[in-house]
């Protein structure tokens, strides 16, 4: 009896011990279960690039290459990158600094510049100067270089003097564009960062929507860009709307490709490595039209004048393999701009150009909550609004 108890003593003693083993080992499965979560869901930055073919980046974008046009200039940038995206805090995902080239399985992502615009003109005795930049957060995957998604940004510098601004000045301003120290300190880096913290990402992409074609009728393409060529217009307007639609939506994107991408392709140079990356066929396919533009005098009297500047838009939205259509309109806006009799330059182009931006941007926010008398204004038909419903439903199943 003596040694029996002694026994049974003995085997409850243990028990403790075999609970606190049980809990060690569940701690251990949870933590590796933890950090093999916290790998799939990190995205590692692959550095800053340019949307456009490498031999035309200087000329597309003349002033933002100067700071990127040597390896001290690029270290530089990306190094101001990392910086700012160190310290972001996403629910989605966690970003990796250092990217492996023997990981297959990594998602990267990268500042892509793929726009800028500067314009000046001259009003009455002062000088008017406006610089855009524009660029996205592309993500892509590593191992079969296909673009998962990209998220559009840009921003709007305006600057006012009393004489002609010089070369000098603007990269001066393009520069300060990049890293801060203008006026509210507004900088497309900032930009970045903020866009990398409220977007929702997921490696899972549900579906896709692209802009996959956009039409320049032959009047509009020498008002909107008379230096331009044709390519470089479709590329800006389907940049513009992708962007507008992306921020009002808040849905990822696949990038346009014409002028930058062939068969589905597109090359990215990133942190001095060259990606060919593939661009997926999309769910939905959204066409452009830019329709020739109208300029109409709406009152004049002694000390000026009055114009409407008309922006006309063709949005057609599809689902490429049953050819099914969504939405068929023309849109229409009319920005209103009054010009002085003393000023003897009028921009024409940067006032179409905002008139289109503000259609877009109408547009694309009008989605989520369309009405006859919208589309009645900006359509001619209120029976778009239906159409727009129908739209509404589709982006939803583009988010993440």
């Amino acid at each position: 009896m003596e040694s029996c108890t002694q026994m049974h003593k003995i085997e409850v003693s243990r028990i403790p011990l075999l609970i606190k083993n049980i809990i060690d080992c569940l701690i251990f499965l949870l933590g590796i279960a933890s950090l093999c979560a916290s790998a799939s869901n990190t995205v590692f930055f692959g550095g800053a690039g340019f949307a456009s073919n490498s031999e035309d980046i200087a000329n597309a974008y003349p002033f933002s290459y100067r700071i990127y046009n040597s390896p001290e200039k690029e270290l530089k940038l990306n190094s101001s990158i990392r910086s700012k995206i160190s310290t972001i805090h996403n629910s989605t995902f966690e970003i990796g600094l250092n990217l492996s080239e023997n990981n297959d399985s990594q998602v990267v992502f990268g500042f892509v510049v793929d726009r800028e615009a500067i314009s000046e003109e001259k009003i009455g005795d002062k000088y008017k100067l406006v610089i855009d930049i524009s660029a996205q957060s592309l993500f892509f995957d590593y191992q079969s270089k296909a673009v998962l998604a990209s998220y559009p940004i840009a921003i709007q510098y305006i600057d006012i003097s009393q004489k002609p601004f010089s070369d000098s000045e603007k990269a001066s301003m393009v520069e300060k564009l990049y890293y801060g120290g203008l006026e509210n300190n507004i900088n497309i880096l900032d930009e970045f960062s903020a866009t990398l913290t409220k977007i929702k990402f997921s490696r899972e992409v549900r579906q896709r929507v692209k802009v996959t074609n956009v039409n320049v009728d032959p009047e509009a393409l020498p008002i909107l860009f008379p230096s331009l060529n044709e390519n470089s217009t479709k590329i800006f307007v389907a940049q513009q709307f992708s962007k507008y639609l992306s921020n009002n939506q808040s849905i990822p994107v696949l990038p346009f490709t014409v002028g930058q991408a062939i068969g589905g392709k597109m090359v990215t140079r990133l942190s001095g490595t060259e990606y060919s990356l593939v661009i997926p066929a999309p769910d939905f396919a959204i066409e452009l039209t830019l329709k020739p533009f109208k300029k109409i005098k709406f009152a004049e009297n002694n000390t000026g004048a009055s114009w409407i500047y008309g922006s006309y838009l063709g949005v057609d939205v599809i689902e490429p393999d049953s050819q099914k259509s969504f939405l068929s309109a023309t849109l229409k806006y009319g920005a209103t701009k009054s010009v002085p009799q003393s000023q003897t330059v009028v921009d024409d182009r940067a006032a179409y150009e905002e008139a289109l931006l503000i259609l877009i941007d109408n547009f694309t926010r009008t989605i989520s909550s369309p009405d006859e008398a919208w589309a009645k204004r900006y359509a001619s038909d209120p029976a778009i609004a239906n159409q727009m419903k129908k739209l509404n439903e589709v982006l939803k199943k583009c988010a993440m």
